[in-house]
């Protein structure tokens, strides 16, 4: 079986039909969650742990498009939600978290400031409809608490390169001045930005860096958020 790519589809693509596609398919764990490898999930996978030893504080935390639960071990106190409900029967089953839901991101099935921690990772390119998913975002956090957002940077090389020589990519993109402004205008403060697939990756492994705004927008492929709600 070949593997399953957003560029065989050159109109707009049903994403909840790719994935469940994807989960029902035979790849390894990593790819069928949509990583093109390993190592870009471990990069994530880093992100998100310095982020909880960093900002977490204990309470109720939100995976929003958990998938396969990916990062569900790395929390106690976990909900997971996803539009797949058989990744959520294997997050179930492997990880032993009932606390999920076949809910979409931009209707979130929860009480006004629910949570203490909320991730979001590689889900954004997803998001038709940006501006409900910050409003429910900021919604169901708590005052004071953090949220880490991960997604692809369009404006990179790498993918500027990418798209020119396969195609314009059908995934809708958040570009970065856009998801800093729809977190400031909401009254959220960034604390922790940065990107992936550069040279200083290995820092990962000991801390959150703080990069350069422009040089994240030029050369990393993907880039994190992480800001906290006042």
């Amino acid at each position: 079986m070949s593997e399953i790519t957003p560029f065989d589809k050159k109109e707009i693509v049903d994403w909840k039909s790719f994935f469940q596609k994807s989960y029902l398919s035979h790849y390894e764990p990593f790819r069928r969650s949509g990583y093109g490898s390993e190592l870009a999930l471990f990069l994530r996978k880093l992100v998100v742990k310095r982020a909880k030893e960093k900002f977490y504080k204990g309470g109720k935390m939100l995976d929003i498009g958990c998938g396969i639960g990916n990062f569900a071990d790395y929390f106690q106190d976990y909900f997971g939600i996803d539009i797949i409900k058989s990744a959520l029967e294997e997050l179930k089953n492997k990880h032993k978290k009932n606390n999920v839901l076949v809910s979409d991101a931009e209707k979130l099935p929860f009480k006004k400031e629910s949570f203490s921690f909320i991730i979001a990772v590689e889900v954004l390119q997803y998001i038709r409809n940006k501006e409900e998913f910050f409003d429910e975002i900021f919604r169901v956090m708590k005052p004071n608490s953090h949220a880490v957002l991960i997604t692809q940077n369009p404006d990179s090389i790498i993918w500027k390169i990418r798209q020119k020589r396969r195609g314009k990519s059908p995934l809708e993109f958040a570009h970065i001045h856009k998801t800093i402004e729809n977190i400031k205008k909401r009254g959220g403060i960034i604390v922790s930005f940065g990107g992936l697939y550069t040279p200083f990756d290995p820092l990962l492994f000991f801390f959150l860096p703080n990069y350069n705004k422009k040089f994240v927008e030029t050369f990393a492929k993907a880039y994190w958020v992480i800001f906290r709600k006042q």
